[in-house]
Parts: structure tokens; sequence; C-alpha cells
């Protein structure tokens, strides 16, 4: 399993998951910070990397395209959290995604 968090996560959540094991990377690690959404899932897809992101439009976007890749992860709250809390939620729920 390897993620990739979109520009709306701080980059410092995938060095927390990295740190914790697990494969992970950011939108600018990719220079795709300033990338569509569609791109964005392009990318996605063709690396095999599961989509962590705060923007629901992901889940439209996958809806309109018909495709079942890649996977999305739809990570939002009520209130805000910090890196270390997103990073946390996410390690929490990998056994359930597995």
């Amino acid at each position: 399993m390897k993620f990739l968090l979109d520009s709306n996560l701080s980059h410092r959540v995938a060095q927390l998951l990295r740190d914790a094991g697990i494969e992970a990377a950011h939108v600018r690690d990719h220079d795709l910070q300033h990338a569509t959404g569609s791109m964005i899932l392009a990318f996605t897809r063709q690396h095999t990397f599961i989509l962590v992101s705060e923007d629901t439009d992901f889940g439209e976007l996958l809806a309109r395209q018909c495709t079942v890749a890649p996977s999305f992860v739809l990570l939002r709250t009520y209130e805000p959290m910090t890196p270390e809390e997103q990073a946390a939620v996410l390690l929490a729920n990998l056994p359930a995604a597995r």
C-alpha cells in the first residue's frame, strides 16, 4: 500500500507515514502541487498510489470516470487536525484498509 497526499494536506503527514514504515509521498514531491484533479488522478492510477485528500471533488471525478482505480481516502473532520493527528488517523485505520 502506498499513499499520495494531496496539496490540501501537509507534506509533514507524508513524512510521518514514512517514519512509520508506510510508503507515502506528497504531490509536491512529484511537482503536482498545482496540477488539476484529473492530472493527479491519472498520476495516482499510473503509479498505483492510494490518493488521500480533504477534497470531495475527487470522489465526484472518480464517479464520472466510471473507474475502479485509483483508490481514494477522504480525510475530512469537523475540527481542524494537526499533521500528527491526521497521520495517526490514517495509521489507525490501515488494518481496515488491507
